[in-house]
């Protein structure tokens, strides 16, 4: 899960890079 989370932001840092990233992780005891 973990791995897919780094991977999503690493696309969408090469994807916008002039875009700030806003991460919202939701999961119970997280």
């Amino acid at each position: 899960m973990a791995n897919l989370i780094v991977a999503q932001m690493l696309f969408l840092e090469a994807e916008n890079p002039e875009k700030d990233i806003y991460l919202y992780i939701n999961s119970p005891g997280g």
